[in-house]
């Protein structure tokens, strides 16, 4: 079976939306003056769309034809006359296109015949060939063609002496025999290109699922965006496909290098009948909306969402900038199926359907064929090889050589993709055997796994090291034996959740009483689907997908507004704060690999996620997590006492980069002692029964009374992390550390030493008053010694951050108000009179990098290169975190080190502070690195 290039056959033509544009402007009596001849006869005659008006039409032109003393040649020089005859023929043709069922795609000869060169071997070069309306239908990919000339018969009907034949008659032929011609037609199906995605996905291998689906960002699941994550399985199946144009998109889908997948924004035509030009102009009209204050209703409401850039939009284009039926839709682009992963082109084409506006970018897998793929390529394949680009890979046969070495590629996220195999019943039904012989090409795979690795990275399950399952089998079997285990406290660890009795805990997230005390809903049905020992694998996707999506609604307004749930505070409850319960079953669920795939850091996340929001089953959970399993404190608390604690080190006086690493080994030597992991347990038990949990200090009783916990605090260093922190301090430098009143740290010495600061003040005032009285009588008398007085290393300094200043004014745009702020006050440590590095070429390598961000690091997606400035001979580096994690001084060294694009600045060897910034843009701290270090 010949496989067609669907993307240059059955296109929508520019004459289509011309002649839908005439009949749009006599319908809506949106028509200038003398814009068509014989408009009152013409209204007279009832164009409802059905067979019946065109024998009224008939009798019109017959009348029309004794009034008519001109050849059609002088008749079609008045505008208003050819406007006439074009109406009568573009409504003709739209009559026999309802029909039909079938959208007509108009042709004028006059402009088309340069793209179709048939045309005037077919068509005499005159007035009535000019519009040619045609109607394609393909059988098993063979095109055929049916072609209605309109004009012929009206021209016939006003400029015969004995027409042969009627208006009516004439499209006899073209239609179906079982019409009833007194009734309007129905508008034709929309009109599409010629793929048959049900067709596509039957010849496509089962095996190669993982590259239709989508692994989404966990922010996705709470927007509405969401929207085309649900909708991709019908999209795959019963979706059309129609072109989209452009309107914008994150600038992080035009970076090469990048490997985050971005929303965008796309305008396209539901009854894909308008053409690309059309299309392309359109996109740029509503962009131009952006930053302005619009009179009109519509156009003010479509302004503001551009403007504002996070907000989504699915709807009809504002009123007044097309005829056309268009939309516009917001749209998330996931980078493997573009062709190269790059949005290289404002032009391609989308999936669409009738019961969804969601809308999703045709996988480029089922485009690799069509000269427009090899087009989309050639874009980046133009870009200066010396600058290193990775642009020019090729995500399809990238992916399709990964699925033939490893067809279980998003392994350990399954129930987490979109969408699933149930979703796809037609999938591979009739496949070959598929035997791949392309190259195979490392640099496009690699593009590919880091694609998947940064969707992955918004999944706390990345980052954790998990054991082998059949180890973990082992184990179980082990413990339940009483006799003990030979495997390692990270397996056993595991071991331990999947055998341990949560029936308690899992009662109090059915509690009635429990949910109506926190505004929740108890989720009867996920209760009672718990108590199945196992469920079908569409189950368990239908019910994870569910709780994620309760979950993440409360997480994000949580993000937005937390001052909004705070605990115990019920007048500012949100109705959202019942999607704690489903964090805690997910936690649950992940915790001990209930029905999925067993992560503790999934079940930590969505643990901490509930206790953020102020729920008190949470702060239960947790103690009664530890009491079970102490070894899990690392995995559940890690990132609370890394938050907790990692300002302590930032405000210490004199510290060194030596100390992060010093506090990355505290935080978990604090977490190993299981002393300090017991007082947690007290603490959270104490803080569930402060908020209001019933049972929290009855069980924080028999605890203590059973002599699992001490009835007070053993030693003051183990009350929190902060106590841990500050005894270690204490005990490790020279001077001695206590927590203000206000948070912040300060030495021992220096609050002595204000209560006698103004004695200081009072002697040093004496003292100079004896000093000047000395220069005055004695100094002046001595002998006249020469003294040589040198610029102090302060002044210096001084004109160093003057110089700097300037050199962050001059920065490019890619440099925020943030960092320039940032720049002006700190310092270079390097001077030019003892470093080696040359100013003009690092000011030359600074800008190359600073073309290739915002990027990603190649050894680590959850941090991105977002700014980088010169001054003088330092550059300091911006890395903006996806989550509020210390970074060590050696994986700082590491990411610097061994990142390909920050090379050339590592060739000029300046130092280089790299500034680590939170989510939200806000400083977080400083690393520096000085020259030599990577050599």
């Amino acid at each position: 079976m010949a496989t067609i290039d669907f993307l240059a056959h059955k296109q929508p033509t520019l004459a289509t939306v011309q002649a839908l544009k005439c009949l749009h402007s006599f319908f809506t009596n949106n028509v200038e003056d003398d814009e068509f001849a014989f408009t009152s006869q013409l209204q007279q005659c009832r164009l409802d769309y059905s067979l019946n008006s065109l024998k009224r039409l008939d009798v019109l032109l017959d009348s029309l034809r004794t009034q008519i003393f001109v050849n059609i040649e002088t008749f079609i020089q008045q505008p208003k006359y050819y406007n006439f005859l074009r109406l009568l023929a573009f409504y003709c043709g739209e009559v026999v296109g309802r029909a039909r069922q079938q959208a007509p795609i108009w042709y004028d000869t006059t402009i088309d015949i340069a793209e179709s060169p048939t045309f005037e071997s077919t068509y005499a070069p005159q007035f009535s060939h000019a519009f040619i309306c045609r109607f394609i239908t393909y059988d098993n990919f063979n095109k055929k063609t049916c072609d209605f000339l309109p004009l012929v018969a009206i021209y016939e009907c006003l400029f015969s002496d004995a027409p042969k034949t009627t208006l009516f008659a004439s499209i006899a032929y073209f239609i179906p025999d079982d019409i009833n011609p007194s009734e309007s037609l129905p508008e034709p199906p929309p009109q599409r290109l010629a793929f048959l995605g049900k067709q596509a996905l039957m010849q496509t291998p089962a095996h190669h699922l993982a590259y239709l689906q989508i692994l989404p960002y966990q922010w996705i699941l709470s927007d509405p965006l969401y929207k085309q994550m649900q909708s991709l399985g019908s999209l795959y199946q019963q979706g059309r496909v129609v072109w989209a144009a452009l309107v914008q998109a994150n600038n992080g889908l035009f970076e090469v290098g990048e490997y985050q997948s971005y929303p965008a924004e796309v305008v396209f035509d539901p009854s894909g009948r308008t053409d690309v030009q059309t299309l392309r102009k359109v996109a740029k009209r509503l962009f131009t909306l952006k930053g302005s204050q619009p009179v009109e209703s519509d156009k003010a409401e479509y302004a503001e969402h551009i403007t504002k850039e996070y907000t989504r939009l699915f709807g009809r284009v504002p009123s007044g900038m097309t005829h056309m039926p268009l939309c516009v839709a917001s749209i998330f682009i996931w980078r493997p199926h573009l062709p190269n992963g790059i949005l290289s082109h404002n032009l391609f084409p989308i999936l669409i359907t009738n019961n969804s506006s969601a809308v999703t970018v045709l996988p480029a897998r089922y485009w690799q064929h069509t000269e427009f793929y090899q087009q989309w390529l050639a874009i980046n394949r133009q870009t200066d090889i010396s600058t290193n680009s990775q642009g020019t890979q090729e995500t399809t046969n990238a992916f399709i050589s990964l699925l033939e070495q490893d067809a279980d590629f998003w392994h350990g996220y399954t129930e987490l993709l979109y969408p699933q195999a149930e979703e796809l019943p037609d999938l591979g039904k009739s496949a070959q055997q598929v035997i791949y012989s392309q190259p195979v090409n490392e640099d496009n795979q690699w593009f590919i796994k880091r694609c998947a690795a940064r969707s992955q990275s918004n999944y706390r399950r990345f980052y954790e090291e998990r054991p082998d399952e059949a180890d973990i089998q082992n184990c179980m079997a082990q413990l339940q034996s009483g006799h003990g285990t030979h495997y390692n406290k990270q397996v056993q660890k595991y071991a331990t959740l999947r055998l341990a009795d949560f029936s308690e805990l899992l009662a109090e997230l059915s509690n009635e009483q429990y949910n109506q005390s926190l505004q929740q809903s108890a989720l009867p049905k996920v209760a009672k689907i718990l108590q199945q020992p196992q469920i079908r694998p569409s189950q368990t996707i239908k019910l994870i997908r569910y709780l994620t999506l309760q979950a993440n609604k409360g997480l994000m307004a949580y993000k937005r507004q937390p001052n909004d749930f705070k605990a115990n505070d019920k007048q500012t409850q949100q109705p959202l704060r019942s999607s704690t319960t489903a964090m805690l079953y997910l936690s649950y669920l992940y915790l001990v690999g209930k029905f999925v795939s067993q992560f503790i850091e999934e079940a930590g996340f969505w643990l901490n996620s509930a206790l953020n929001m102020g729920d008190w089953r949470a702060n239960r959970w947790v103690a009664e997590i530890l009491l079970i399993c102490p070894a899990v404190a690392s995995d559940i608390w890690q990132n609370r006492v890394s938050s907790e604690t990692s300002y302590l080190w930032l405000n210490v006086k004199h510290y060194s980069n030596s100390d992060m690493t010093m506090f990355d080994e505290q935080q978990h030597a604090y977490l190993q002692h299981r002393p300090a992991v017991l007082e947690i347990v007290r603490n959270q038990l104490v803080q569930a029964s402060d908020k209001g949990h019933p049972v929290a200090q009855r069980r924080l009783q028999q605890l203590i009374d059973a002599q699992i916990l001490p009835v007070s605090i053993p030693e003051e260093r183990l009350r929190n992390a902060e106590a841990w922190m500050l005894d270690y301090l204490n005990q490790h430098t020279d001077e001695q550390y206590i927590i203000s009143d206000d948070g912040t740290i300060n030495s021992v010495e220096t609050v002595n030493n204000t209560s006698w600061l103004s004695t200081i003040v009072q002697w040093g005032i004496i003292i100079g008053i004896l000093y000047a009285v000395w220069r005055l009588f004695v100094a002046d008398s001595a002998d006249d010694t020469t003294y040589n007085i040198e610029p102090t290393n302060s002044s210096q300094m001084v004109a160093q951050q003057d110089s700097s200043t300037q050199d962050s004014n001059t920065q490019d745009k890619n440099s925020t108000a943030d960092n320039e702020k940032t720049a002006k006050s700190d310092n270079p440590t390097t001077s030019a009179a003892n470093t080696t590095t040359d100013t003009a070429n690092l000011q030359k390598a600074v800008s190359q990098v600073r073309q290739h961000i915002p990027t990603t690091f190649s050894l680590d997606s959850n941090m991105r290169i977002t700014g980088i400035e010169q001054m003088n001979n330092k550059v300091i580096i911006d890395i903006t975190l996806a989550q509020e994690v210390m970074v060590s001084i050696q994986n700082a060294q590491s990411l610097f080190c061994y990142e390909s694009l920050l090379q050339v600045i590592k060739q000029e060897n300046p130092a280089v502070t790299l500034r680590f910034q939170r989510p939200n843009g806000e400083h977080f701290y400083d690393i520096d690195i000085q020259p030599n270090e990577c050599r």
